[in-house]
């Protein structure tokens, strides 16, 4: 049985940070710093990330609990993405995980739809992101787009993609998606 909770990213504990920042390093591992020093890292990280955009939303992280571990994770936040030259205020999804002994029960699926229900609500018209499994996004109601993406803020390299790999995505998949290029407006997540 899982317990489904979320949280505001500035209301998490300090128990809730180290699991979150131990569930996500053993998906990706860091290669250079350890998980403590990630841990003391977290909050001047997101608060110097967040400090450089405008938000009205803020953060917020979906987690799944089991036996009091944290189980699987998805984070959601304001990205304000340049779509035809206007300025939207999308959600970005990241670090989607669930840990290994927890998969194939539905949970990862569970926490995105509930992410997703940010747009539902009309707290968002859209969610743009990038995953090595699409499929699973797909069957989920969302489509991959083929835009090339930029970086205006990417002072050495505006015209270098900002995404690090995987196909990008938007949800839902019946949104007006323009052709042209897209200025994510930042780095990619």
């Amino acid at each position: 049985m899982f317990i489904l909770t979320q949280s505001e990213n500035s209301q998490l504990s300090r128990e809730e940070t180290v699991a979150v920042v131990s569930l996500v390093n053993s998906i990706w591992p860091h290669t250079e710093k350890t998980v403590d020093e990630l841990v003391r890292g977290f909050t001047e990280a997101y608060r110097r990330y967040f400090s450089s955009y405008t938000l009205s939303r803020p953060p917020i992280r979906f987690m799944a609990w089991k036996d009091g571990q944290l189980a699987g994770h998805a984070f959601t936040f304001e990205r304000p993405v340049n779509l035809d030259g206007i300025e939207t205020p999308v959600m970005a999804l990241a670090q989607v995980c669930v840990a290994p002994v927890c998969r194939g029960n539905g949970l990862g699926a569970e926490l995105v739809r509930r992410a997703f229900q940010r747009l539902h609500s009309g707290e968002f018209p859209l969610c743009i992101f990038q995953t090595t499994v699409p499929a699973f996004y797909e069957k989920l109601g969302a489509r991959v787009v083929e835009n090339r993406f930029v970086d205006s803020r990417n002072q050495d390299d505006p015209d270098k993609r900002p995404w690090k790999d995987g196909r990008i995505m938007i949800y839902p998949k019946d949104y007006a998606w323009p052709d042209g290029p897209i200025d994510l407006n930042g780095p990619g997540y």
